[in-house]
């Protein structure tokens, strides 16, 4: 299988890719999936967020608030109404319970089969799996746990920080039945030494770079 590539939130630390245009840009580039990080406004309305917004600034805040700043945030509901046929969004959920008005979104402009739902919280995607058997998910790990397969039960990939993971862990979750990659590798020789030990994704700001690197392999 080759691996796939996150374009990690936008290929920019503060860039939010709230444009058809950027998210064409970012898979023109190599990027299989791009990633939007969510949060949900305190009325339930998930919104993209881009750098360090403080959690405060957005999930205490109704959304009716966010979008009436003169620099307003970006609804997910809109972005997800630009992508039809046309990119792939890896949805990294940061606010607990965003799944229960993320899920509906993705319903209702029929996009299931085009995002993966990420998350550091193992409920979060239990209850996304719940609701759509059939979600691609991903847990975010610093390193990966030894007991790797109740992992599996409720996600596709273990999502581990680059300078937490040995490759021996890679065939190491390929024998319980669990996907890895790896975030955020930029590094040229990292990843050529991940990708030549059978890593099935990398996160990462450069997806150009992966992609020449890979299809050498």
């Amino acid at each position: 299988m080759p691996c796939i590539i996150i374009a990690r939130k936008g290929m920019t630390e503060n860039e939010v890719p709230e444009t058809l245009d950027l998210l064409k840009g970012m898979t023109d580039e190599g990027a299989d999936y791009v990633e939007v990080e969510v949060r949900t406004s305190s009325d339930g309305v998930p919104f993209v967020c881009g750098g360090d917004v403080p959690k405060e600034s957005m999930e205490m805040r109704q959304s009716e608030d966010l979008l009436s700043e003169d620099d307003p945030h970006m609804m997910l509901d809109d972005i997800l109404g630009k992508i039809k046929g046309k990119a792939q969004l890896d949805i990294r959920t940061l606010s607990f319970g965003s799944e229960y008005s993320i899920m509906p979104l993705l319903r209702k402009h029929d996009v299931l089969d085009q995002v993966m739902i990420t998350s550091s919280d193992p409920i979060c995607l239990k209850r996304a799996r719940v609701m759509e058997e059939d979600i691609i998910t991903g847990l975010f790990l610093d390193t990966l746990p030894r007991e790797i397969s109740p992992i599996a039960k409720f996600a596709d990939y273990a999502l581990i920080k680059e300078e937490g993971l040995w490759t021996r862990d890679i065939e190491a979750a390929h024998n319980r039945g669990l996907e890895i990659m790896a975030w955020t590798v930029d590094d040229k020789a990292k990843m050529g030494k991940l990708i030549g030990a059978g890593i099935d994704g990398l996160i990462t700001t450069q997806p150009g770079i992966v992609k020449k690197i890979a299809g050498k392999r």
